[in-house]
Order: C-alpha cells, then structure tokens, then sequence
C-alpha cells in the first residue's frame, strides 16, 4: 500500500535511490555527496526529509502514550476500536449499495442520453414540444424589429445538429483546455459522445469516448475502465475511506501513419565516431497530448505486491479521480452556452496550487523509470482539475490530495501550510 502517513517520503526514497544505485558504498565519494548536495537545494526533498522526521517522531511520542495509560484504559480503548471497525464495515456495505445505487439509476438515464446524443450528432431534429424551454425568456423580450434582425442573419439552416459540441464542452472547462494540446484539437473535433457505465462484476466503472470516423485513428470508441474495491483492508481496516481504485486498464489506439499526436518526431546530427561524418538521425519520441489518458501503467502478473501499489499509486495519485470525469462533464455541457463560470477564483487558486505542488513532485519521482515515464503532465493537470471539480461527495473516495493518501488525516495548519502559494503553470520545466 502507498505511505498513509507521509506519501512525500516515497518521492524521497525513489530520489535516493539515484545516487545510491551504481555506488562503491563509500559515503566519502565526491559524485555521491555532489548527488546528496544537490537533492538537498530542492525544497520539495527538504520537506520529504523533515516530513518523514516528523512522522517518526509523532508515530514514536504516540507508541510512549499508549504505554503510559492504565490498563483499564487500554482495554477500553479496545472496545472503541472493536465499536469503530463495527462502523467500518457498515461503511462499507453503504458504499456497496451506492454502487448498486448508481447501476440502478444508470438505466433511467440512458433514454435522455440517448436521445442529447441523436440531436448532437444530428440523427434526430427536435420538434417544437421538445424545444420548449421555460426558462429562455430572450425571445419574448426581443422587439419585433430585433427579431427580424436575428432571422436575416440566421442563414445556415443546413447546419446539422450541434457541430463540435463534445469538443466545445471540454474546452470549456478550463483546466481541461489547457491539458488539450494543439494537436489535440483536431482529434477531438471528431468526438461524438461520452458515456459512462457502472459496472458490478467486478465493480467498477468504465468511460467510453466515441468518435466519427477521421483521419486519424481507426477506433470508433476509446475506452478506459477502472476496478474498485470496497471493503476494509484486514492488517489496516481503519484506513479505509470508502471504495478506491486497485485497477485500470486503458485501451490501443490504432493510429493511422504519421498521425499520431502522442508522439513527435526529432532530426539530430549524428557525428560517426569512426570516420567523423555526419549524419540526420530521426527519433521518435513521446509528447504531452490528450490521449495518453488512455494508456495507463500496465500491472504485470508477476510483480510483487509492492510493485503493482507502487505502480498503482504512481498512476492514481497523479491522475486523481476519474470518476469525476463524466459527471464534471455533464455538468459543463448544460451550461457552456452561457458563459457562466462555474468555478470560484478560490476554487481555482486551490486547484492551480495543487498542480504545483504536483508538477514539483513529479520532478522529484522523475527516475522511476517506465512508471513515471508513461505519466504525462496533461494528464496530471486534466485528472487533478476533475478531482476538485467533482460536483458529487465522495462517489470514489480517492485522496482529496493528490499526492498524499494521508490529506484527510491531516489538520488544517497542516493542510494550509502544504498548498503553497498558487501560481499558474504551464509546463513542468517552469516549476523550480
């Protein structure tokens, strides 16, 4: 399982391990005390470092506490622990039922989206009951000589449906515009739909992203599906907050040549060692793009029980709450005709101050290798501003701290003092 109790201290110990792998053991080695200097300018080590020690020092005065209280207390104590994982696996059903809950509603709903789907993609042209909309009052306010204004100039009746209307809803949300990258765009002009399944064998849920045909790819629809657990862990049942995410899995995309937008293609000069001529060498090499949402770390049968959480946290705790994905999304897509800000400027100071802190992080975790490797920093922005834009509690209880499991454990101070000040960051270069 991820560090509960201080997640920085495992960016720290992957950090470490830079420096330590390779050496002789000499601690007097001038490489591995440059390596050691320069780990300890970065003030995100520095925290790793003094949060473990704070961490140790809390976990050794707690073990002095509990062996100081009387013995009738201690055995008290037992009871409201027996009393409170009683209450846990109440929880636990709860969030089970919620889940069957949600499967139950699924059906209800799928007629409404059905039908927005045929009128955006132009398989179906409301007529004038289905138009009606109690709340537009523009039209009966409207002179008549304003009104005839608005109809000469209304001149493309052979539009069909709502052109571009999933590429619009995502563009509207503004974290999610800027994890759109340029060569993104084009792409996801061919996005017709987004639907969302709850599943319940195993339980889960799955996100479908359907696209008209392009030039691009061959694929119809995108998948990405996620396994939930809930039920308390035995060796530590009081950690569980609800139902969280122990598996997913993205799906291929089939890119037509040279189309593909995750990666970019680099000449360099190449000097031959032997006769020193020079020669283009063309590598291809991957980029920020949206669509690496969709190809998440992989879990190998054979990797250690370490391995698949250390892999699993990696992936999770860079991508926040997925979940959050289709119902933001059916949140934005009512109201992004209007032009209505739907977050707050403290909502989104808050967000932006978290993806800094992200971006830092990951900077720090950067030598884990494939792990980190296949975790872009589109996709962190993209999940870390559906996470805090949820409009629903708790429908995952995933971390509401990205980068540390143990958030809702911490107090307020704490909290504060680890967001930092909120600035807008573009890229993971311009996080020092």
């Amino acid at each position: 399982m991820a560090n509960v109790e201080n997640p920085e201290a495992e960016g720290m110990e992957a950090s470490d391990a830079s420096f330590v792998d390779g050496d002789d053991g000499d601690d007097s080695s001038p490489s591995k005390k440059g390596s050691l200097a320069e780990l300890l300018k970065d003030p995100s080590m520095l925290a790793a470092i003094q949060a473990k020690i704070r961490s140790r020092d809390q976990i050794q005065a707690h073990t002095e506490y509990m062996r100081s209280l009387p013995r009738p207390v201690k055995r008290r104590i037992k009871a409201l622990k027996k009393l409170q994982l009683e209450s846990t696996n109440i929880e636990a059903k709860f969030f089970m039922e919620l889940h069957n809950l949600e499967i139950k509603y699924q059906a209800l709903y799928k007629d409404q989206y059905d039908m927005r789907s045929k009128i955006v993609n132009a398989e179906h042209e409301p007529n004038d009951e289905e138009c009606k909309w109690s709340l537009d009052n523009e039209e009966e306010e409207l002179s008549n000589e304003l009104k005839d204004k608005v109809n000469v100039g209304d001149t493309k009746d052979d539009v069909k449906g709502v052109p571009e209307f999933w590429f619009k809803v995502l563009k509207n949300v503004s974290l999610l515009d800027e994890m759109i990258h340029e060569q993104d765009e084009p792409v996801l002009k061919h996005l017709t739909d987004i639907k969302y399944e709850v599943t319940n064998d195993p339980a889960g849920f799955k996100l479908e992203f359907f696209f008209s045909p392009n030039d691009y790819f061959t694929n119809s629809v995108l998948t990405k599906t996620y396994e939930l657990k809930c039920e308390p862990e035995e060796d530590d049942p009081f950690s569980f907050e609800g139902p969280e995410i122990i598996r997913c899995r993205g799906c291929p995309i089939d890119w037509k040549k040279g189309k593909n937008v995750t990666v970019r293609v680099v000449k360099k000069k190449q000097k031959h060692k032997g006769h020193g001529g020079v020669r283009m060498v063309t590598k291809t090499i991957p980029t920020d793009s949206f669509f690496n949402f969709f190809d998440p770390p992989e879990v190998k049968d054979d990797e250690s029980d370490e391995d698949q959480q250390q892999i699993l946290s990696a992936d999770f705790e860079f991508r926040g709450s997925v979940l959050g994905l289709y119902r933001r999304i059916m949140r934005v897509q009512k109201t992004w005709q209007s032009k209505d800000p739907e977050e707050s400027k403290d909502d989104k100071a808050f967000i932006l101050a978290e993806a800094r802190r992200l971006f830092k992080q990951n900077k720090s975790l950067k030598d884990r290798g494939d792990i980190i490797a296949s975790i872009k920093e589109g996709e962190a922005r993209l999940e870390l501003a559906i996470h805090y834009q949820n409009p629903h509690p708790r429908p995952v209880n995933l971390p509401p701290h990205s980068l540390a499991t143990g958030w809702t454990k911490m107090k307020a101070e704490e909290r504060k003092r680890r967001l930092g000040k909120p600035v807008y960051v573009k890229s993971l270069d311009e996080v020092s």
